[in-house]
C-alpha cells in the first residue's frame, strides 16, 4: 500500500513520461533492494536440544515457532549430531563453494536440562563429547543458551552453564547472557524462552 501511494505521488510530481519510467524504474529497484536486504540480514539458527523427559523438548520447538516468524533459517536438532549441525552451519554446494549460508549470521541456540548430579542429559552427551573434541574453527559461530532447571538443587542449571563454558572455549561468541528458567516456580518455560528471543530479537 505504501509502495503504491507513494508511486502515484511520483506520478502526480513529475507529468514528463521519461521522468516517469525513470522514477518508477528507481522506486521498483530500491523496494527489490530493501526485500533482498532484509532476507541477507536473517540468521541460520541450529536448535540444540538436550533433553531427558521432553520437556526441554518442547521449549526448543516453541522457539523453532518463534524464530521461523521472525524470518530466520531455522534448524532444531533433538539427537543433536555435531557433524550434522557442522555441516549445516558450514554447508558447501556440490561445486565446493561456500553456500549463502556462510554469508549470514550463524547462531546456535542451545536448549537443555541438567540430569542428575549436575550431567548433561543422554541424547547430548554424544554432541558434547564431539565439541569437546572439535578442532574445527569456530569463531564465526554465535551462540544462545537456555537452561532448564529446579534452583532447590546445588546443581541448578549446570549442564546448560557448562555448555556455555565449553562453547567459548571452543572460540563461539556468547551474543546475549545464558538464560535460566526454574522450574521450581510457576513458570511456562516455552511462552518465556519465546518472550526472551523477541526481547532479544535485535541481536539475532
Amino acid at each position: 500500500m505504501m509502495a503504491k501511494c507513494l508511486g502515484k505521488f511520483i506520478y502526480n510530481l513529475e507529468p514528463v513520461k521519461k521522468h516517469k519510467t525513470f522514477f518508477y524504474h528507481t522506486l521498483s529497484n530500491t523496494i527489490a533492494s530493501l526485500f533482498i536486504f532484509k532476507n541477507e540480514c536473517m540468521s541460520s539458527f541450529q536448535i540444540i536440544v538436550g533433553s531427558m523427559l521432553g520437556g526441554t523438548e518442547y521449549v526448543g520447538e516453541a522457539c523453532e515457532e518463534t524464530l521461523t516468524e521472525l524470518g530466520h533459517n531455522v534448524e532444531i536438532h533433538l539427537k543433536p549430531n555435531l557433524k550434522m549441525i557442522l555441516e549445516s552451519t558450514f554447508s558447501e554446494n556440490s561445486d565446493g563453494k561456500s553456500s549463502d549460508n556462510l554469508l549470514k549470521n550463524n547462531i546456535w541456540l542451545i536448549c537443555t536440562s541438567t540430569h542428575g548430579a549436575g550431567d548433561y542429559p543422554d541424547n547430548i552427551k554424544q554432541f558434547v563429547s564431539d565439541l569437546d573434541h572439535c578442532s574445527q574453527d569456530l569463531s564465526t559461530v554465535n551462540f544462545l543458551t537456555i537452561g532448564i532447571g529446579d534452583s532447590s538443587y546445588d546443581t541448578y542449571c549446570k549442564a546448560a552453564k557448562s555448555i556455555t563454558k565449553l562453547l567459548k572455549t571452543k572460540g563461539c561468541n556468547e551474543i546475549a547472557a545464558i538464560k535460566a528458567f526454574d522450574m521450581s516456580l510457576d513458570i511456562d518455560p516455552e511462552d518465556l524462552a519465546c518472550q526472551w528471543l523477541l526481547v532479544n530479537k535485535d541481536l539475532l
